[in-house]
């Protein structure tokens, strides 16, 4: 699946546990909301997914992508930003599904030893992650190198994982009409976050 491609709406993929979808790299267009759903596990490769452009005339212009997977979500390492919403929920019957993962190799996790070789990109989600567990495993950057006078800033953040709630995942959400697909996922909006 290529970012550029979606149109607004509902779009589906995958065909159940064991099955994987990847999403590769590439910008959102202008005015595409979509709700993208993953029947099996996600992938998420290449360098990130963003938007063709940063301003928009009116509401109407700002995309929107939500992403609902039933399983896991696996984001490479190579992924440095991500817009959009990104949920995973547990699978019956599959053991430690609903879980998203910062920095994977394929579809495993990278292993402790080669974290600091592997994981060293920094990543900023303009959005948010929800799932069961999120597996924070970014080791670039550190905290302690933080100024405490710009910290604030998510341009400035030392965080080897930054997550920023955009003001259009607040204005927009996707145009679909969710009830169809409501028996089957548990989520389909988005709320501000409580403070």
């Amino acid at each position: 699946v290529s970012p550029g491609s979606l149109t607004s709406g509902i779009v589906k993929y995958g065909s159940g546990a064991g099955s994987t979808t990847t999403l590769h790299s590439g910008n959102l267009g202008d005015g595409v909301r979509t709700s993208l759903y993953i029947d099996g596990n996600l992938v998420i490769d290449g360098t990130g997914i963003g938007y063709a452009s940063g301003s928009w005339a009116d509401t109407k212009q700002i995309p929107s992508l939500h992403v609902y997977v039933s399983g896991n979500i696996w984001i490479q390492s190579s992924v440095l930003n991500l817009n959009g919403m990104f949920v995973a929920q547990p699978r019956s019957g599959v053991p430690d599904s609903g879980r998203i993962i910062t920095c994977a190799t394929g579809s495993a996790r990278v292993a402790r030893t080669d974290l600091f070789n592997v994981c060293g990109n920094r990543l900023v989600v303009n959005g948010g992650l929800v799932a069961d567990r999120v597996d924070f495993l970014r080791a670039g950057s550190s905290m302690r190198l933080a100024d405490t006078g710009s910290e604030g800033s998510p341009s400035s953040s030392k965080g080897a994982e930054v997550i920023n709630m955009s003001p259009e995942f607040i204005m927009v959400a996707p145009d679909a009409d969710h009830r169809e697909i409501l028996k089957k996922y548990q989520f389909f909006t988005t709320l501000p976050p409580v403070l």
